[in-house]
């Protein structure tokens, strides 16, 4: 083997390192991309669960027909958790514990165990305990949220259907009940590959209708 015929050789085999090289990166970024989709995807599934099953409880609270007026119950009541607030980057809510806990007695009275909420700080998403204080529900230094929108979405219908006694001339007679849902957006992004974005629009249903007004005594 002469000299030109060793560089030549020597070139080639440089030549097929190099690309074995770039298609391991290549494949080591392509697999790293697919770990960070399948952390995102499972962090927003676990995400999902935990608004939709705080949210359609917003407002509820241990008896929800207490606005009507019956025999039994009397002079109808307000429900003392209907607050729902949107801010810029946070949304409020409150919903009774006699609801999650039913160890709990309803005592319609609204405090701050009752309180909840959802805020957005930096790259972290956070929810409000019922012992008030806020914790993450993302890991900022694998997964970052970068947009968190709230909002309410309501139609609202008269309900004398559902009073026992005619309205007559009272002023808060019929009442009128809120058919709300709250519409939710979420972008999030994977701090190890900014490529790998989701962006999320959910729409969750309340269970609790609002309602102004009462039926007449």
């Amino acid at each position: 083997m002469t000299l030109v015929e060793l560089l030549v050789g020597l070139t080639v085999s440089l030549f097929l390192m190099a690309g074995a090289a770039a298609l391991m990166t290549q494949q080591l970024h392509e697999h790293r991309r697919m770990l960070a989709q399948t952390q995102l995807q499972a962090d927003l599934r676990a995400l999902q669960v935990l608004l939709r099953r705080e949210l359609r409880q917003a407002g509820a609270w241990g008896e929800p027909g207490a606005w009507l007026w019956t025999p039994e119950t009397g002079t109808p009541r307000a429900n003392p958790y209907d607050t729902i607030e949107v801010r810029a980057g946070e949304l409020r809510f409150a919903s009774s514990q006699a609801v999650s806990d039913p160890t709990q007695r309803e005592d319609q009275r609204l405090d701050d165990a009752d309180r909840k909420a959802l805020r957005w700080r930096g790259a972290t998403l956070e929810f409000r305990t019922d012992g008030g204080r806020f914790q993450p529900l993302n890991d900022p230094s694998s997964v970052a949220v970068r947009r968190f929108e709230a909002d309410q979405e309501a139609v609202v219908m008269d309900a004398e259907l559902t009073c026992a006694q005619p309205c007559g001339s009272t002023a808060q007679c019929p009442p009128r009940v809120t058919v709300r849902t709250l519409r939710v957006q979420i972008d999030v992004e994977a701090v190890s590959d900014p490529r790998v974005r989701r962006s999320v629009d959910w729409r969750i249903p309340i269970d609790s209708p609002g309602v102004e007004g009462q039926c007449a005594a």
